[in-house]
C-alpha cells in the first residue's frame, strides 16, 4: 500500500508463494491419506471415546479461528485503510542499515504524523486476492484436514498427538517470514499502523467495544463453538463410520425368546 505492488511482489512473493505451497502441500496430503481411514478402521475409531474427539476438535478449532481476526483485520486494512503512520514505507525492502537510517530525508524517516494513502482500488484488491484469499484458502483447508485427520485418528494418543502436529503447518507463514526478512524488513511492518474504519463506530458503539466484544466471546463464541464441533464429531462418527452399532444393546440369547 505504501511501496507500491511492484515492490510488494518483488520483496515478498517468492515467501508468499512458498508458504502457500507448503502449507497446500501437507494439507492435501492429509486429506488423501486420511479418507478411506472411516472404512479401514471403523472399529478402532468407534473404540475412541466420542467426547475425547470433541475436545480435540473444540481445542484445535479454537486454535484455528484465532487466525480469523488478524486475517479481517489484513482484509480491512487492504480494501479500506486510509492512512498510515510510522513505518517509514519507501525504505521497505530496501535493506538499509541503522546507520543510513538517520542519513534519510524527513519524508522518510518514521514520525507519528498519519499519512494517507493513495493506492487504487485495482492495486487494493491485487493485494487481498493475494495475501488475504490465498491464506483464507490455505487455513479452510488446513481446517478440513485436521478435523478429519482427528476424528479418524484410531487412538487417544493419535487423537492428542494429531491435534498438536497439525497447528505446526498453519505456522509456517510466520516461520518463513521470520527466517527471510531482514530485522529491519521485520521492525518497519511491525511498527506501521493503519487507520481502518470501524463498524462500531459507524453504529454509536464504538465505546462499548471491549464489553461487547468479552460478552460475546463467552456467551456467544464458546456455546456456538462447542455446539459446531459436538455436532461434526458425531455426525462424522455415527454417519460416515457406522458408531451408532457400537451403542446397540446386545441382548442374552435366552432374551430372544
Amino acid at each position: 500500500l505504501q511501496s507500491g505492488l511492484w515492490r510488494a511482489c518483488v520483496m515478498c512473493l517468492p515467501m508468499l508463494a512458498t508458504s502457500v505451497t507448503v502449507q497446500f502441500v501437507f494439507a492435501w496430503q492429509l486429506v488423501l491419506a486420511h479418507l478411506n481411514d472411516f472404512k479401514l478402521y471403523r472399529d478402532d475409531i468407534c473404540g475412541v471415546y466420542f467426547l475425547l474427539h470433541i475436545c480435540a476438535i473444540l481445542v484445535f478449532c479454537v486454535l484455528m479461528l484465532n487466525n480469523v481476526p488478524n486475517m479481517w483485520r489484513a482484509g480491512m486494512i487492504a480494501l479500506t485503510s486510509t492512512h498510515h503512520k510510522n513505518g517509514d514505507g519507501d525504505a521497505i525492502g530496501e535493506l538499509i542499515e541503522e546507520t543510513l537510517a538517520s542519513s534519510l530525508s524527513p519524508h522518510l524517516q518514521d514520525d507519528d504524523e498519519a499519512h494517507p494513502l493513495h493506492a487504487c482500488m485495482a492495486t487494493r484488491v491485487c493485494i487481498a486476492c493475494f495475501a488475504v484469499t490465498s491464506e483464507l484458502f490455505t487455513w479452510a483447508l488446513i481446517l478440513v484436514a485436521g478435523v478429519l485427520w482427528i476424528v479418524s485418528a484410531r487412538s487417544t494418543d493419535f487423537v492428542i498427538r494429531s491435534t498438536v502436529a497439525v497447528m505446526f503447518v498453519l505456522n509456517v507463514d510466520e516461520i518463513v517470514f521470520e527466517s527471510c526478512c531482514s530485522p529491519i524488513i521485520r521492525e518497519d511492518v511491525e511498527e506501521t499502523k493503519y487507520q481502518v474504519p470501524e463498524l462500531l463506530n459507524k453504529c454509536g458503539l464504538g465505546k462499548r467495544k471491549e464489553a461487547i466484544t468479552h460478552y460475546f466471546g463467552i456467551y456467544v463464541y464458546l456455546p456456538f463453538l462447542f455446539v459446531a464441533t459436538s455436532m461434526t464429531v458425531l455426525f462424522m462418527r455415527y454417519e460416515l463410520v457406522d458408531c451408532w452399532e457400537r451403542f446397540t444393546p446386545i441382548l442374552p440369547a435366552s432374551a430372544k425368546y
